[in-house]
């Protein structure tokens, strides 16, 4: 079974593909800024500022600045596009995957979902048609069609078949994407509730599979192993990982200072046959791991001290979890017979006082965000059925 990201997110370094493109990625493709002279709009999701420069290649601007160029104009393999108000996808033409699909979610109290019977996955016509994921790729490759942003979470029709695109599908392996994945789901649902919105972001991970050991004083290399299905050079990247975060606001502002409750996951693709069950509590994460790992800034107007909050409450979850994320055999991860430490991650007495300290220190004269899976809320144990 693949490491979760909390197991050795502390010796990995931020690798995902593509996604480090997508903190300067050009804005393309959104179906109301299609103009004859195309600007592409820099999505810097940590400073927030946008670096723009002008098809006619004489000019770029970069936080700011303006130098005369006659470069020619490209595009960038990074597509991001609406395809309707509550949904995001940003779409990496050279994995094939989407880097991160980013939604409202909106539970109406008493609306049915819309139903999937009359949907089906579909390619994207915002894409070039030889970058785009396609249905062919995945017959007989046994992986399924997995959804970054959930068919359920819609209850109009035309919204929920926005999810069928293949830009907002990832292949997944059918255990983990019928049973847990699926699980996973319905839990954020069950905790955001009927009657209330929430941001959801997911996406893709590749994380290492082996320790390469080195010698002479060097440092200790990380090998990535994964698949990819498809038809050379047309290749879907098979990820190793996925990941959800998840927030709601305040209800008296829109504004993302004003973060109520939050949580964030990482779940291995993997069949997990060595596993008779598992707890989706097990799956917390960090924010400023994921961030690390992602490229990604998921609140890019918060300060580091602001961030480190929330790892903080996060790790009073893993703290009072009634099983331990980190009570891990030997404090190491079997990896190809190799083994990760993750000392820094381990809750020693001494780290749990000083979680405790800490938490009073931030919660004097301030209202803390509340983690959503406090109180054994994501407790959710899977059986696993064996063949």
């Amino acid at each position: 079974m693949a490491p979760p990201l909390n197991r050795i997110i502390s010796h990995t370094v931020a690798l995902l593909v593509g996604a480090s493109s997508a903190l300067v990625a050009l804005k393309h493709a959104s179906k109301n800024k299609n103009t004859e002279h195309e600007k592409a709009a820099a999505h810097d999701m940590i400073a927030g500022q946008a670096n723009t420069r002008s098809r006619d290649g004489t000019t770029v601007m970069f936080n700011g600045s303006s130098k005369s160029s006659v470069l020619p104009a490209i595009k960038s393999p990074i597509t991001i596009f609406n395809p309707n108000i509550n949904l995001e996808i940003a779409y990496d033409a050279r994995t094939k995957n989407p880097i991160y699909v980013m939604e409202r979610m909106h539970l109406n109290p008493g609306s049915k979902n819309a139903s999937r019977t009359s949907k089906s996955f579909h390619e994207s016509k915002d894409i070039p048609s030889y970058h785009r994921s396609r249905n062919g790729y995945y017959r007989k490759s046994g992986y399924d069609r997995g959804h970054m942003a959930a068919a359920a979470n819609y209850s109009s029709d035309e919204e929920m078949n926005d999810t069928f695109s293949l830009s907002n599908i990832s292949p997944q392996d059918p255990v983990m994407n019928r049973i847990i994945w699926s699980r996973l789901e319905k839990l954020l649902r069950k905790l955001v509730g009927e009657g209330r919105s929430a941001i959801v972001i997911t996406g893709p991970l590749w994380m290492p599979s082996k320790i390469v050991r080195t010698e002479n004083g060097q440092r200790d290399r990380y090998q990535y192993t994964n698949y990819g299905i498809g038809v050379p050079p047309s290749i879907v990247q098979v990820p190793t990982h996925f990941f959800k975060v998840v927030y709601t606001l305040s209800e008296r502002s829109g504004d993302e200072s004003e973060v109520k409750a939050f949580a964030a996951f990482v779940v291995p693709n993997d069949s997990f046959v060595e596993e008779k069950s598992v707890n989706l509590q097990d799956f917390l994460v960090r924010l400023t791991d994921l961030e690390a790992t992602t490229g990604l800034s998921f609140f890019p107007k918060k300060n580091e001290e602001t961030l480190e909050v929330f790892d903080v409450i996060t790790e009073d979850v893993w703290m009072k979890s009634k099983i331990n994320v980190n009570d891990f055999d030997d404090k190491v991860i079997p990896i190809d017979g190799e083994g990760i430490g993750i000392s820094q991650l381990a809750l020693s007495k001494n780290r749990k006082a000083k979680i405790r300290k800490r938490l009073r220190e931030i919660s004097k004269g301030s209202t803390l965000p509340k983690h959503m899976c406090a109180d054994g809320a994501c407790s959710d144990i899977i059986k696993l059925k064996k063949k």
